[in-house]
């Protein structure tokens, strides 16, 4: 017996967590609502689809989306679509992490090994437990994180290969200011997951599909990987030792998450 879709899906906030596949599910679901209503838009996609500040203006101006699925923090969904379906998708946070390490060797003046780039402090502290990041912070967290960060550009000596790798990093993660994650930051990242309505983890997007046909309405069947870098250097030991090392807290939220992905 066949899942009975409603003829008006659910709206819903996808707190889109990079490199977790999270393009192929948005390909998904995207067929079920209006080009119109769904956010951000094909023209505002680049600028807007992991800036903060653009998705607080465009939904609490009053503007009214069904399908929102930029790349901020879980905060933003609790803050601007109270009403929506909460949805997001974490993966295994080694393999994420040389995935954006990947994605990141492709920048014109970046390293193409990954390792050099993971020494890189700009780079190494923003990506460290990323996921946790996401889901521990809150808005004044961001508001005090940004006032950390300043200007890049402030210092008169500043370098401006330095600028350059701060500002690129900063663009590429959406992370301003890579303060260190703590226990604490664990602890709030669990509680906001558990508050999500659907969870799933990238190595079971099929599962998370059937979810959302069931909770949302939608027909999303299709949810093949897309988006796949084709850097495919060698992954060394070491880089791989170092990421385990500096996304231990990832990894016990994303164990969260595997749960929650099979509870529902």
């Amino acid at each position: 017996m066949g899942i009975e879709i409603p003829a008006t899906p659910s709206p819903i906030f996808f707190v889109h967590v990079m490199k977790t596949g999270g393009t192929a599910l948005i390909r998904a679901l995207s067929p079920s609502y209006s080009p119109q209503r769904c956010y951000p838009t094909a023209a505002a996609r680049f600028a807007e689809k992991g800036s903060i500040d653009a998705v607080l203006e465009r939904t609490r101006g009053g503007a009214e989306f069904d399908l929102l699925t930029p790349h901020v923090p879980a905060w933003v969904a609790e803050e601007v679509a109270p009403q929506h379906l909460h949805v997001t998708v974490l993966r295994e946070p080694t393999a994420r992490t040389i995935s954006h390490l990947r994605q990141v060797a492709a920048y014109e003046a970046t390293p193409d090994d990954l390792e050099a780039i993971y020494e890189i402090p700009a780079w190494r502290d923003r990506l460290r437990n990323y996921q946790t990041r996401l889901f521990s912070a809150d808005e004044s967290t961001y508001r005090s994180e940004r006032e950390a960060a300043g200007p890049a550009d402030s210092a008169a000596d500043a370098d401006p290969e330095e600028v350059r790798t701060v500002l690129l990093s900063a663009l590429a993660t959406g992370v301003l200011d890579a303060t260190t994650m703590v226990d604490a930051d664990l602890d709030r990242a669990v509680l906001r997951l558990r508050r999500m309505d659907v969870v799933g983890v990238t190595e079971r997007l099929d599962s998370l599909a059937t979810q959302l046909t069931r909770r949302a309405g939608v027909a999303c069947e299709q949810t093949g990987r897309v988006r796949v870098s084709s850097n495919r250097a060698v992954v060394s030991a070491s880089l791989i030792n170092a990421i385990e090392a500096d996304t231990m807290l990832d990894r016990e939220l994303y164990e969260h998450a595997c749960k929650m992905s099979e509870d529902r």
